[in-house]
């Protein structure tokens, strides 16, 4: 992780080329609409420091790749079958995703966690520390 020197040069950087992407991109006046590319570059300016959270706090990820992972099979599976036909059963799949993505994270053996699951002794996570 950075220290707050690191992190002071590295937002520095990171303010430079968006500055260099608001040449190309600068904000249009009130009420006119913006590129795709424009609305980006807001964001990414108005967001910045959570955009380099990852470089102070171990615990943010690099990208989001996990949380895209997670909804990757609902999607598959939504393109072949279409929707869910009931409420209580687009509920059900995403609970037990759900539990299968936890275990996966936590390093569990899903097909155990599963069984274990099924026989009513399903994995509990244990919280992360309290900040105090």
């Amino acid at each position: 992780m950075l220290d707050q020197r690191q992190f002071r040069k590295v937002h520095a950087q990171y303010r430079a080329i968006l500055k260099k992407g608001r040449h190309r991109h600068p904000r249009r006046a009130q009420g006119g609409a913006q590129s795709k590319a424009a609305n980006l570059l807001a964001r990414l300016e108005d967001y910045d420091l959570h955009v380099l959270a990852f470089t102070v706090f171990a615990e943010v990820p690099f990208t989001n790749n996990g949380a895209e992972r997670d909804i990757r099979m609902e999607k598959t599976r939504q393109k072949i079958s279409g929707c869910f036909r009931t409420l209580h059963g687009a509920r059900v799949f995403a609970r037990i995703r759900s539990y299968i993505s936890t275990c996966r994270k936590q390093g569990r053996n899903i097909l155990e966690a599963l069984e274990k699951a099924i026989e009513g002794n399903p994995f509990l996570p244990s919280a992360p520390p309290a900040n105090p």
